[in-house]
Order: C-alpha cells, then structure tokens, then sequence
C-alpha cells in the first residue's frame, strides 16, 4: 500500500474526475457534512476532501 495520494495538497479543488481517480486507485475519500462556515473551515484546515 503506498503512502503517495493522487491529491497532493489539501489547497487543490475536489472534482469529480478527481473523485473518480481516487476510486480507481483504491484511496479512501474522506467526507464530512459541515453546518456552519466555522466549522467548514475547520474541516477544510483538516484536509477532509468532500
């Protein structure tokens, strides 16, 4: 199992093409809901990719 991730930083936009390459390449994607714009930027400070 290899460390190296397709996403390299947590800055980089999530698209579906990149959600779909994720899948394929058997990585495990990371999602949380968020209710309010400060915890949204806790999640995103976190690295959580959707």
């Amino acid at each position: 199992m290899s460390t190296t991730s397709i996403r390299e930083s947590h800055q980089t936009p999530v698209t579906l093409p990149l959600l779909r390459r994720m899948k394929e390449a058997g990585e495990k994607i990371v999602c949380l809901t968020a209710y309010d714009a400060s915890f949204t930027v806790q999640i995103e400070q976190a690295g959580v990719e959707v």
